[in-house]
């Protein structure tokens, strides 16, 4: 299973990926899987549908995931508040 790194501002983060080719995702699938982990519990699978026909995924579990979700979430009322309003 992968780790999942999270970055509350992405800007910058991979520059290593600066000179590479960017693929476009045609189509971003993301999916469940009730019982995904060893342990039993569910994980999630993120599929990227590229426009020359190339197929990228990865699996994390869902307690990742929805960590991930809850740190963006206060990221952007931080954002927010820090510009003077709440979304």
């Amino acid at each position: 299973m992968s780790d999942l790194k999270v970055y509350t501002d992405g800007d910058g983060v991979w520059p290593d990926m600066k000179d590479l080719f960017y693929h476009t995702g045609k189509k971003i699938e993301v999916a469940r899987l009730p019982k995904g982990m060893a342990s039993g519990k569910s994980s999630v699978a993120i599929r990227i549908d590229t426009e020359d026909g190339q197929v990228v995924w990865s699996e994390t579990s869902l307690d990742l995931f929805l960590a991930a979700a809850k740190i963006f979430i206060a990221a952007e009322e931080r954002d927010a508040q820090a510009k003077g309003g709440i979304n």
